[in-house]
């Protein structure tokens, strides 16, 4: 009921409500399982599992074996009921702040009234709120000890735990979103976020337009549909069998999750499956490889968004959709990506530009390839401009008919094709928001982000690009491409930028045509240009790309690296100093609890903090790597408890003989960099100068 109060000074009335039923759920239940009975109850079914799979086909097995092992977990579950949502504050001390708040609205009003307030309700006043913050104080102390407590008890026992404590201190999580802003309105129901978000994602995995006047659609239409008559021969080799160790090793890697998949079974339960389940598993997974079928119950994912603002209510391109696949599925995939790993290394097939989803291919290595050559171009006095190119959703638009079809031109066996194929052919998904799910549509383009086979499959679908560059050198990392163009040394200055001019529309013009053939987009607001220089005044350049001028900027954060016109390593620097200070005042946040050992202390340092002082040291000057020296000193104090300790006397006192962070970059950083980055061993070393 409603009632409108005719009194007050202002010319609006205010209105009051009441309700009877108004109030919330404070409690939630969670689920608890006993494993150690699940476990059990395996083991007394091994045999009965053993004998259904000789009656039936590995699908109608599977899917009986799914069933079961979701349906057990149900039956041992034991719902426990706990807080929601727990107060930031006791009750006591709410009820103490109300009356503070009470003393104070009485002393404003009499101050109001009179003129001045009551001498005797100052003082109340202010004792009053003295007490209570005394009291907020102790609270928070004590649960801020509770839980540093915490942290030192899962060290000793349990690993999982303690990281999974730590992570609440050093992880930032993503934001939830409860609202979505669709033009210039927003959503705040549950069912209209679920259908625009559905509208939205199933608007992208719609088929691309093909162009019947252009010679290369109408030429990868026609090799794809002399690929699917190929594909369809019965006579196809299936692909070479696993053994039950290959496929047990894989499992061992897998975290102990306990997260369901699409399937409603976690990682957990795949690794304490006895060895006659795993044995069943892999005689499914053989006739699979041996048949190049991958199941259709495999297909359907299940699509939770994540938001990628930190502030701000996102819209439906601020939103990032990753798919929930069947757990079973991933150690498939996984068989598959080794499968996939051996025939394209061994042919040779993804340049050596490319880093990221390759073994020894570390983003450092990336990162020095292009300062060493801009910094060459500098030293001659050459100025060079850099494309960094943006595609506009990588992995949701690349296109299943031309990733077959280069496929095929690079010569993969027709068994391997064949898989992929059916991997990605006839993929459903919907859309998973809060308690509502959307209707499930296709998938005509994109890859799922979720699966291990995906951004090495982009990877290799994209390999000929560096290729189109023609002289330019190109840098992949993952899904990033930065071009580099170098001007002539014969010519003067004012022609060599419009020959960096004429050179970046150029190759900004092949990166379009190559983009528009393979039909994945390229997101011409977010592609910038920048040219390095050594001179004085500033050039000027413009580069086009698809008819439209792009942004020319001084500097570029890409690589985890910022990227200054001069080459300047001080805005890198400056960020990795601020993320080390960061990192340290939550030391300082965990070494005031007493609880914690110096052990605990030291992993939290060289977990969170220390790789920030690593990546980049090799490539800092005598005076900053000092720089970093002394902060790397005042975290030994932090973590042993030796504020006064001289630097002179730090190492030895913590029993150190030699400085870590000189020791890492030496030794381990080297290894890693020296495999395919040879050429930049020299400059490395002398940068970092850690000659003993």
């Amino acid at each position: 009921m409603n009632e409108t109060v005719f009194f007050g000074t202002s010319d609006h009335w205010p209105m009051v409500l009441t309700s009877q039923d108004a109030g919330f759920i404070s409690n939630s239940f969670f689920q608890h399982i006993d494993w150690t009975i699940y476990q059990t109850i395996l083991v007394l079914l091994e045999e009965f599992w053993t004998r259904e799979q000789n009656k039936a086909t590995p699908e109608c097995w599977y899917q009986s074996y799914i069933r079961f092992l979701a349906a057990l977990k149900n039956r041992l579950a034991r719902w426990k009921e706990r807080e929601k949502y727990r107060p930031a504050l006791p009750p006591f001390i709410v009820e103490q702040l109300c009356d503070v708040r009470q003393i104070r609205n009485i002393y404003y009003r009499e101050r109001k009234s009179i003129g001045v307030g009551y001498e005797e309700l100052i003082v109340l006043l202010r004792n009053m709120t003295r007490d209570v913050r005394k009291e907020i104080y102790k609270y928070k102390t004590a649960r801020w000890s509770s839980f540093l407590s915490t942290i030192q008890g899962f060290h000793d026992k349990q690993e999982k735990a303690f990281w999974s404590h730590l992570s609440k201190i050093y992880k930032p999580k993503t934001l939830p979103f409860s609202k979505l802003l669709v033009g210039t309105s927003i959503i705040l129901d549950e069912q209209e976020i679920t259908e625009e978000l559905f509208k939205h994602f199933k608007n992208l995995a719609k088929a691309p337009d093909i162009d019947a006047s252009n010679p290369h659609d109408t030429q990868v239409e026609r090799e794809y549909h002399e690929l699917r008559n190929l594909l369809t021969v019965p006579s196809v080799t299936g692909l070479e069998a696993r053994s039950v160790t290959e496929v047990t090793k894989l499992i061992k890697k897998m975290k102990r999750k306990k997260s369901s998949g699409q399937d409603q079974i976690s990682n957990l339960i795949i690794k304490i499956l006895p060895p006659s389940y795993i044995e069943s598993l892999v005689n499914c997974f053989n006739i699979w490889l041996n048949d190049c079928k991958y199941p259709d119950f495999w297909k359907a994912a299940k699509i939770i968004t994540l938001n990628k603002l930190k502030a701000g209510i996102p819209g439906c391109n601020q939103i990032r959709p990753i798919s929930l696949l069947a757990t079973h599925s991933k150690i498939f995939e996984k068989i598959l990506l080794e499968r996939r790993r051996s025939w394209t290394e061994g042919n040779h097939l993804v340049p050596g530009e490319q880093s990221g989803f390759r073994s020894n291919c570390l983003l450092p290595t990336r990162v020095l390839s292009i300062y060493q050559e801009i910094k060459n171009n500098l030293a001659a006095n050459a100025p060079t401009l850099a494309i960094y190119v943006d595609y506009e959703k990588a992995f949701d638009l690349v296109w299943h008919t031309g990733l077959l079809v280069k496929l095929h031109r690079l010569g993969i066996p027709t068994s391997l094709l064949k898989m992929i194929h059916c991997w990605l052919d006839n993929r459903t998904a919907y859309i998973c928001f809060g308690q509502t799910k959307s209707d499930v549509f296709n998938l005509h383009v994109g890859l799922p982000q979720g699966s291990s086979l995906s951004p090495y499959l982009f990877v290799v679908y994209h390999s000929d690009l560096v290729s189109c560059l023609g002289a330019h050198p190109g840098h992949l990392f993952a899904d990033d491409l930065s071009v580099l163009t170098r001007a002539p040394l014969q010519k003067p200055f004012t022609p060599l930028i419009k020959y960096l001019e004429l050179e970046g529309s150029k190759f900004c013009k092949k990166i379009a045509e190559y983009s528009s053939r393979w039909k994945q987009p390229i997101n011409a607001g977010k592609t910038v240009a920048q040219i390095f220089y050594s001179q004085i005044k500033k050039p000027v350049v413009d580069i086009y790309m698809l008819g439209q001028k792009i942004a020319t900027v001084n500097s570029f954060k890409c690589l985890d690296f910022t990227w200054s016109s001069k080459l300047s390593l001080k805005p890198t620097v400056i960020r990795c100093l601020e993320n080390v200070q960061r990192s340290l005042c939550k030391l300082k946040w965990l070494r005031c609890g007493k609880n914690l050992s110096k052990d605990v202390l030291r992993r939290c340092f060289f977990a969170y903090t220390f790789s920030h002082f690593a990546w980049l040291f090799p490539f800092l000057p005598r005076a900053q790597q000092e720089a970093s020296r002394k902060k790397y000193r005042v975290a030994l104090r932090l973590v042993h408890r030796v504020p006064f300790v001289s630097s002179t006397d730090l190492l030895s006192f913590c029993c150190y003989r030699f400085s870590v962070l000189d020791y890492y970059v030496r030794h381990v950083y080297f290894d890693r960099v020296k495999t395919n980055c040879q050429l930049h061993l020299l400059f490395l070393f002398e940068k970092s100068n850690l000659h003993s």
